[in-house]
């Protein structure tokens, strides 16, 4: 199993080395750093997504046209925060401020 513990995982997309994972309230960053298929990295990327109804949370991750990654989310709100994962620097942008997959 690449990953547990995830609460309704909805979406998924490769990006950065890793995957990124609409787990609600969450988007978490996950990446295998040593060949052996377990996520050992593993980073609140984004939170604040609603989970009032497991019908609209978060989900439908996917890159647009535009190089960026889009999602959808539902009818169960937001007020979305970014955080800072422990791993990067202060002048490192975080795993979803650039465009394409890196």
């Amino acid at each position: 199993m690449f990953a547990d513990h995830l609460n309704i995982p909805t979406a998924i997309v490769h990006a950065y080395g890793g995957v990124i994972v609409a787990c609600t309230p969450h988007l978490l960053f996950l990446k295998d750093t040593d060949g052996d298929d377990r996520a050992d990295v593993r980073e609140v990327i984004l939170t604040g997504f609603g989970r009032g109804d497991t019908h609209a949370v978060t989900s439908n991750l996917r890159y647009g046209l535009d190089n960026w990654i889009w999602g959808t989310c539902g009818y169960s709100g937001a007020k979305v925060k970014v955080k800072r994962p422990p791993s990067a620097s202060a002048a490192a942008p975080s795993p979803l401020a650039g465009r394409g997959p890196g």
